[in-house]
Protein backbone atom coordinates (compact mmCIF):
# COMPACT_ATOMS: atom_id res chain seq x y z
CA UNK A 1 0.00 0.00 0.00
CA UNK A 2 1.23 3.07 -0.86
CA UNK A 3 1.31 6.32 1.50
CA UNK A 4 1.75 10.10 1.40
CA UNK A 5 1.22 11.85 4.21
CA UNK A 6 0.42 16.11 3.56
CA UNK A 7 1.51 17.84 7.41
CA UNK A 8 1.46 21.48 7.89
CA UNK A 9 4.27 22.53 9.21
CA UNK A 10 4.65 24.46 12.77
CA UNK A 11 3.76 27.70 14.30
CA UNK A 12 5.72 30.72 12.98
CA UNK A 13 7.02 33.03 14.95
CA UNK A 14 6.34 36.51 13.76
CA UNK A 15 5.22 39.72 15.27
CA UNK A 16 1.89 40.12 16.33
CA UNK A 17 0.14 42.68 13.69
CA UNK A 18 -2.23 45.30 15.89
CA UNK A 19 -2.73 47.74 13.60
CA UNK A 20 -5.85 47.59 11.08
CA UNK A 21 -4.08 48.14 7.39
CA UNK A 22 -5.64 48.79 4.06
CA UNK A 23 -5.34 45.27 1.75
CA UNK A 24 -2.75 46.55 -0.18
CA UNK A 25 -0.38 46.85 2.85
CA UNK A 26 -1.62 42.91 3.72
CA UNK A 27 1.11 41.59 0.70
CA UNK A 28 3.77 43.09 3.10
CA UNK A 29 2.73 40.83 6.03
CA UNK A 30 2.34 38.19 4.03
CA UNK A 31 6.29 38.39 3.05
CA UNK A 32 7.47 38.82 6.63
CA UNK A 33 5.29 35.42 6.98
CA UNK A 34 7.41 34.22 4.55
CA UNK A 35 10.86 35.00 6.25
CA UNK A 36 10.07 34.28 9.01
CA UNK A 37 11.20 31.26 11.37
CA UNK A 38 9.49 28.89 13.54
CA UNK A 39 8.47 29.80 16.88
CA UNK A 40 11.17 28.30 19.63
CA UNK A 41 8.17 26.85 21.54
CA UNK A 42 6.52 25.05 18.12
CA UNK A 43 7.50 21.62 18.59
CA UNK A 44 5.68 18.37 16.86
CA UNK A 45 4.53 15.82 19.58
CA UNK A 46 6.40 12.91 20.16
CA UNK A 47 3.80 10.56 18.78
CA UNK A 48 4.03 12.25 15.24
CA UNK A 49 7.85 11.65 15.38
CA UNK A 50 8.00 8.50 15.87
CA UNK A 51 5.33 7.57 13.52
CA UNK A 52 7.61 9.40 10.44
CA UNK A 53 10.79 8.40 11.66
CA UNK A 54 9.93 5.14 9.60
CA UNK A 55 8.73 7.39 6.12
CA UNK A 56 11.64 6.80 3.21
CA UNK A 57 10.96 10.34 1.94
CA UNK A 58 10.55 13.97 3.40
CA UNK A 59 9.40 16.89 0.89
CA UNK A 60 9.89 20.23 2.02
CA UNK A 61 9.56 23.67 0.29
CA UNK A 62 12.16 26.26 0.25
CA UNK A 63 10.67 28.37 2.90
CA UNK A 64 12.75 28.26 6.17
CA UNK A 65 9.15 27.37 8.28
CA UNK A 66 8.66 24.48 5.88
CA UNK A 67 12.25 22.91 6.33
CA UNK A 68 12.62 24.40 10.01
CA UNK A 69 9.84 21.86 10.56
CA UNK A 70 11.36 18.45 9.27
CA UNK A 71 14.23 19.38 11.12
CA UNK A 72 11.90 19.37 14.57
CA UNK A 73 10.44 16.40 13.35
CA UNK A 74 14.36 14.72 13.55
CA UNK A 75 13.77 13.69 9.50
CA UNK A 76 16.76 16.13 7.67
CA UNK A 77 18.41 12.95 6.26
CA UNK A 78 15.76 12.29 3.92
CA UNK A 79 14.64 15.54 2.63
CA UNK A 80 14.02 16.71 -0.40
CA UNK A 81 13.45 20.18 -1.08
CA UNK A 82 11.30 21.73 -4.35
CA UNK A 83 10.07 25.53 -4.06
CA UNK A 84 7.32 23.92 -6.30
CA UNK A 85 5.82 22.91 -2.92
CA UNK A 86 5.38 26.38 -1.37
CA UNK A 87 2.14 27.89 -0.22
CA UNK A 88 -0.08 29.27 -2.52
CA UNK A 89 0.68 33.38 -3.61
CA UNK A 90 -2.68 35.01 -2.60
CA UNK A 91 -4.30 37.83 -3.90
CA UNK A 92 -5.01 41.10 -1.92
CA UNK A 93 -8.23 42.70 -1.80
CA UNK A 94 -8.20 46.63 -1.64
CA UNK A 95 -11.67 48.26 -0.80
CA UNK A 96 -11.12 51.68 -1.43
CA UNK A 97 -9.30 52.77 1.80
CA UNK A 98 -10.70 50.14 4.10
CA UNK A 99 -8.45 48.95 7.52
CA UNK A 100 -8.80 45.37 8.73
CA UNK A 101 -6.15 43.97 10.88
CA UNK A 102 -4.14 41.53 9.13
CA UNK A 103 -6.06 38.20 10.27
CA UNK A 104 -9.73 39.80 9.05
CA UNK A 105 -7.93 39.93 5.59
CA UNK A 106 -6.62 36.82 5.74
CA UNK A 107 -9.61 35.37 6.82
CA UNK A 108 -11.55 37.47 4.37
CA UNK A 109 -9.47 36.82 1.10
CA UNK A 110 -9.53 32.85 2.29
CA UNK A 111 -13.07 32.68 2.66
CA UNK A 112 -13.79 35.07 -0.85
CA UNK A 113 -11.37 32.14 -2.39
CA UNK A 114 -13.50 29.07 -0.88
CA UNK A 115 -16.56 30.84 -2.35
CA UNK A 116 -15.22 31.15 -5.43
CA UNK A 117 -15.02 35.23 -5.79
CA UNK A 118 -11.25 34.81 -6.05
CA UNK A 119 -11.15 31.81 -8.63
CA UNK A 120 -10.34 33.37 -11.94
CA UNK A 121 -7.07 35.47 -10.14
CA UNK A 122 -3.97 33.93 -11.29
CA UNK A 123 -2.30 33.04 -8.19
CA UNK A 124 -5.14 30.51 -8.01
CA UNK A 125 -4.96 28.83 -10.91
CA UNK A 126 -1.64 28.44 -11.20
CA UNK A 127 -1.93 26.91 -7.85
CA UNK A 128 -4.44 24.46 -8.80
CA UNK A 129 -2.31 23.14 -11.96
CA UNK A 130 1.37 23.09 -9.50
CA UNK A 131 -0.24 21.36 -7.00
CA UNK A 132 -1.08 18.21 -9.73
CA UNK A 133 2.65 18.81 -10.37
CA UNK A 134 3.07 18.45 -6.94
CA UNK A 135 0.71 15.14 -6.90
CA UNK A 136 2.53 13.72 -9.80
CA UNK A 137 5.82 14.16 -7.92
CA UNK A 138 4.46 12.69 -4.80
CA UNK A 139 2.88 9.64 -6.32
CA UNK A 140 6.58 8.95 -8.36
CA UNK A 141 8.57 9.11 -4.69
CA UNK A 142 5.48 7.16 -3.26
CA UNK A 143 5.97 4.55 -5.96
CA UNK A 144 9.97 4.78 -6.15
CA UNK A 145 10.55 4.79 -2.06
CA UNK A 146 7.62 3.95 -0.37
CA UNK A 147 5.87 6.26 2.49
CA UNK A 148 6.46 9.84 1.78
CA UNK A 149 5.86 13.24 3.94
CA UNK A 150 4.96 16.27 3.02
CA UNK A 151 6.05 18.95 5.30
CA UNK A 152 3.93 22.19 3.52
CA UNK A 153 1.33 24.45 3.64
CA UNK A 154 -2.37 25.06 4.65
CA UNK A 155 -3.76 26.22 1.29
CA UNK A 156 -0.94 23.58 -1.11
CA UNK A 157 -1.64 20.92 0.76
CA UNK A 158 -5.29 21.29 0.52
CA UNK A 159 -5.34 21.61 -3.37
CA UNK A 160 -2.50 18.60 -3.62
CA UNK A 161 -5.23 16.10 -1.29
CA UNK A 162 -8.25 17.05 -3.09
CA UNK A 163 -5.78 16.04 -6.39
CA UNK A 164 -4.63 13.23 -4.34
CA UNK A 165 -8.23 12.30 -3.68
CA UNK A 166 -9.46 12.70 -7.46
CA UNK A 167 -7.20 10.15 -8.63
CA UNK A 168 -8.50 7.32 -6.28
CA UNK A 169 -6.29 7.80 -2.84
CA UNK A 170 -8.23 7.82 0.21
CA UNK A 171 -7.78 10.12 2.63
CA UNK A 172 -9.32 13.31 4.78
CA UNK A 173 -11.16 15.81 2.72
CA UNK A 174 -8.81 18.33 4.67
CA UNK A 175 -5.58 17.57 5.59
CA UNK A 176 -4.69 19.69 7.99
CA UNK A 177 -5.95 23.27 9.55
CA UNK A 178 -3.38 23.57 12.25
CA UNK A 179 -0.03 23.53 13.01
CA UNK A 180 1.60 19.87 12.75
CA UNK A 181 -1.66 18.40 11.72
CA UNK A 182 -1.79 15.98 8.93
CA UNK A 183 -3.52 13.80 6.62
CA UNK A 184 -2.83 10.46 5.34
CA UNK A 185 -3.61 9.09 2.00
CA UNK A 186 -3.00 5.77 0.70
CA UNK A 187 -3.99 3.87 -2.46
Amino acid sequence: MLEIALMRHGKVDIPEFKERIVGGDFIACLDQYDISELHENSQPDAESIGYFTHYSSVVCSHLSRSQESAKRLQLTDKVIIDPMFCEVKKPYLNFFGLKLYPKTWAILIGLSWYCGLLEKKMPFIEAKQRAKNCADKLEKLARDNGKVLLVGHGFMNTYIAKELRDRGWKGPTTPAKRHWQYGIYRL
